[in-house]
């Protein structure tokens, strides 16, 4: 164990330490130093947090306010930091850097002061551009004490970028027994946020709540487990020149959620055995004439598009506009629930293939539509489905279609 000296302040902030020094002045100057800062609830220069003790069960640090990081902070391997019910660790701006790297065996931990799920309100990053916000071996439990504001739902750490450009890497980190989800991102904007081997695991809401250009990178490396909600939400719209994939998930009961309007005019990419629910008023939306639309499930492993509801036109369907891509396939697919009318169109079907600009072409094969309160498949005029729109309904499976399994525009 690390013997030091440890002068008691009178702030806010409570630390536990064992036993008596043999260690030099300049130990005793840098931890009171580190307390201060602490204690003060601001850092905004450059700073080291050193670790006390090399015990994993024993917390360096008790933090009793709320701290705010505007300067370059580094938290060597090993820290614990312990966190008072409802208070934030908040790094922000241009200049914020939070470098965080533990190691196996070794992690950076930050719990709350009681071990309770919601017991302090988390870590947010808000436009903190700096390359050096880097998280790898990091531990974060007991955040999601209260929602961050009326559209950002409580989370163990936010991610809450408005400008552009920023960016944050988390790598072999774990989020864990949040009072709401263990991990949300808000706001659409060009930024990176990426995870490598992390975990999301006893949380109350769902493992992560992110835009789709974060679950973009989100991979098979990242495991969910028991989690309230075992799902990864797409939140918010995408609109423009977009690109989108779905990758495996660790955990096969894990799931995708889709909140709105996804309308992507470069690609959709869909991994065999992913399921994807929507919620009412959902849709995905391919349009242009190089977009295309990948979704190549199998027979034992076929790719889900279903509703957060069990309610036949509960969500809108999918759309392919305007696209010739050769790239435009559709294998054991099962697409069920859709059929609620389009907002534009007021066409109602699983699959819409439609043209504006061009002959939209698409195979579909080996699908299953069912539960549509419209049509299972709408074929628009001078649109080609299988090379031959006569050959679409036999290529594929309908059921409780409401207004037919396939209709083909004359």
């Amino acid at each position: 164990m690390k013997m030091k000296n440890i002068i008691v302040f009178a702030f806010s902030l409570a630390v536990a330490i064992l036993g008596a020094s043999s260690c030099g002045i300049d130990d005793v100057i840098s931890e009171n130093e580190v307390e201060a800062k602490l204690a003060s609830g601001t850092i905004s220069s450059t700073f080291t947090i050193p670790n006390r003790y090399d015990e994993s069960s024993k917390a360096d640090y008790v933090l009793n306010n709320d701290l705010y990081i505007s300067g370059a902070v580094t938290i060597e391997p090993g820290v614990i930091i312990e966190v008072g019910f409802g208070y934030t660790i908040t790094i922000e701006g241009e200049n914020a850097a939070f470098t965080a790297i533990g190691g196996s065996g070794n992690p950076i931990i930050f719990r709350g002061t009681e071990a309770k799920p919601g017991h302090w309100m988390g870590i947010k990053f808000q436009d903190a551009s700096s390359s050096r916000n880097v998280l790898e071996y990091v531990e974060i439990y007991h955040g999601g004490q209260a929602d961050w504001d009326l559209d950002a739902p409580k989370s163990n750490v936010l991610v809450n970028f408005f400008i552009q450009n920023n960016r944050i890497a988390f790598t072999n980190c774990k989020f864990a027994q949040s009072g709401g989800n263990g991990f949300l991102v808000y706001n659409n904007g060009a930024h990176s946020v990426t995870f490598n081997n992390c975990d999301f695991i006893d949380n109350k809401g769902k493992a992560l709540v992110a835009p789709h250009n974060v679950i973009h990178n989100f991979s098979a490396t990242n495991s969910l487990q028991n989690n309230g909600i075992n799902a990864v939400e797409i939140n918010g719209q995408a609109d423009g020149p977009e690109l989108l994939k779905l990758n495996k998930l660790s955990n096969s009961e894990a799931y995708y959620i889709i909140s709105d309007g996804l309308e992507l005019s470069e690609g959709f990419d869909v991994a065999a055995g992913i399921t994807a629910k929507f919620t009412s008023n959902a849709y995905i939306d391919i349009s242009g004439e190089s977009a295309y639309f990948n979704a190549v499930g199998t027979q034992t492993e076929p790719i889900i598009f279903t509703a957060t509801e069990n309610v036949s036109g509960f969500w809108r369907g999918l759309r392919i506009y305007d696209c010739v891509s050769a790239k435009n396939n559709l294998s054991y697919v099962t697409t069920s629930y859709a059929g609620k009318p389009d907002n534009s169109s007021g066409v109602q079907a699983g699959l819409v293939l439609e043209f504006y600009l061009s002959t939209a072409t698409a195979n579909v094969n080996n699908c299953t539509f069912s539960n549509s309160n419209g049509y299972g498949i709408y074929i628009d005029l001078e649109t080609t489905m299988n090379g031959d729109n006569s050959l679409v309904e036999a290529a594929n499976n309908f059921s409780n279609c409401q207004m037919g399994n396939v209709y083909i525009a004359e």
